[in-house]
């Protein structure tokens, strides 16, 4: 059955939009050579049109299709103990058979003997991850449907984060095993290539959002996280510690379709600068790694705004996770919404649907901020603190925004915009805000190559890249850490 990929492009709310200078911007550590493409063949056409247009001045992102989405709130987690309990309890019982590998080998007294713990152990950690893909997807299914509160929800994401993480450290542990007994295999590959590809896999289960969530179960400062959950997957979004965090996982959109899927690492990677042109034309560093035999490829690209992490299906090469971190600092805004009343000076500055907005408040007659209360749609968010500024997540569609000081409420509603594709939504305003500005000239979808070399660090194979001149290089690559 024909599916239309559920990555959605960008659509920024105003016809210029500067990005914010200074600040620094992360950067691939790897060594940066040139090279022309060499004969590896691709069975995708990286121009395919599967992306709403996007404009130049940030990223595409990965989206639930609004006909699919059957739930969207705002949830804070913080400090409890039975969440804490869980995911102690969790990281107890990782540790445990993480001991029992080590003591399985120590009581092993031939090579031989410590072949079959080794391969026996990591059959079992393969199965470890199977359940918690399988009970991750359940998760998304039974929320849809009504069958789990949102805090029970958020609860099973982070409890898997913390399954997830336990199973890194003895897949490392594994592996470190391995480097003294010759010989070893895992599945027919060594072992060194079975740790990197299940790295790949347990990145689809793990983000810095859902470390954050399990910080704060554990009492590290609560959080509010934006959940959006549909038949087909999940997005979750923060805005915290001067960052926007958003992190989507549509695992309908794997292994549906034709077997067509990238014939390889530069192909996978050729997918992606196709479906992500302005992340690939800002970036300063691409770090990549998987393959089919991971069940995915994992591209990260670094660029000026902050980072992206994409799951490719080798099958199908389709986008069916995606991880993006940026600093709020540069994040670029439509102009600002407007309202004025009881002596305040509103303005609101939105971005997208699911993406970072920003509401500030000043005094109207001297323009010194104020430290106010926000509530979005009945729901407050937070408050806009000593320098009169709160950022906090867009939801779809019209918002009713009330700014709270003291005895002074002003309340505005901002609608939706014509602007919105493919479910992006925009912002007009309604009564005193600004009308919204014209549309911006539509991006053409083709890439220009980018200005110098990209350094690109891969975890499987040598590659090179249409775009630019860039050389994907023999390394390991990690992604899911702040």
């Amino acid at each position: 059955m024909h599916r239309t990929v559920a990555v959605v492009a960008v659509l920024c709310l105003c016809s210029s939009v500067a990005v914010v200078a200074g600040g620094p911007v992360t950067t691939a550590t790897t060594a940066t050579a040139m090279a022309d493409r060499g004969s590896e063949p691709s069975t995708l056409d990286p121009s395919t049109p599967v992306l709403a247009t996007a404009p130049n001045d940030t990223t595409s992102y990965l989206a639930i299709p609004p006909e699919n989405v059957t739930n969207a709130t705002v949830t804070e987690a913080s400090l409890d103990v039975g969440g804490a309990l869980a995911a102690d309890a969790a990281a107890t019982k990782g540790r445990v058979a993480a001991l029992a590998i080590d003591e399985r080998l120590s009581r092993a007294n031939t090579t031989a003997a410590k072949q079959v713990v080794i391969r026996d152990a990591g059959e079992r950690i393969e199965g470890r991850i199977d359940r918690l893909s399988t009970s991750q997807r359940a998760a998304i299914a039974a929320y849809s449907n009504g069958g789990e509160t949102t805090r029970e929800f958020v609860y099973t994401l982070a409890h898997g984060q913390v399954r997830a993480s336990e199973l890194l450290g003895a897949v490392s542990r594994l592996e470190t095993a391995a480097a003294s007994v010759p010989g070893t295999a895992i599945g027919g590959e060594s072992v060194a290539s079975w740790a990197r590809d299940r790295r790949v896999e347990l990145g689809i289960v793990t983000s810095p959002l859902r470390g954050r969530l399990v910080g704060a179960f554990r009492g590290f400062g609560p959080i509010g996280v934006y959940v959006e959950v549909g038949n087909t997957g999940v997005v979750l979004a923060t805005t915290d510690r001067g960052r926007y965090v958003r992190d989507s996982y549509l695992p309908a959109d794997r292994a549906d379709g034709p077997p067509d899927g990238p014939a390889g690492l530069s192909a996978a990677l050729d997918r992606v600068i196709a479906l992500y042109p302005w992340a690939w034309n800002t970036s300063t560093g691409v770090e990549s790694a998987g393959g089919p035999a991971a069940e995915s490829y994992r591209i990260t690209v670094f660029h000026r705004q902050g980072r992206l992490t994409t799951h490719l299906d080798p099958r199908t090469g389709s986008v069916f996770r995606e991880v993006q971190v940026k600093s709020l600092r540069r994040v670029p805004t439509a102009p600002p919404i407007t309202a004025t009343g009881e002596g305040l000076d509103v303005a609101v500055r939105r971005t997208y649907a699911t993406g970072p907005m920003n509401v500030s408040v000043t005094e109207a007659t001297s323009g010194e901020p104020v430290n106010a209360t926000v509530v979005v749609d009945d729901r407050t968010v937070g408050r806009t603190g000593l320098d009169g500024s709160l950022w906090a997540i867009s939801p779809r569609g019209e918002l009713n925004l009330t700014v709270t000081d003291g005895d002074r409420v002003v309340t505005t509603r901002v609608a939706s915009s014509s602007r919105a594709a493919t479910g992006d939504d925009g912002a007009a305003a309604e009564g005193t805000a600004m009308p919204p500005p014209a549309d911006r000239p539509a991006a053409t979808g083709t890439r220009s190559p980018p200005p110098g070399n990209r350094s690109i660090k891969a975890g499987t194979e040598t590659a090179t890249t249409t775009a630019g001149n860039a050389t994907i290089a023999p390394g390991n690559a990690t992604a899911g850490t702040p």
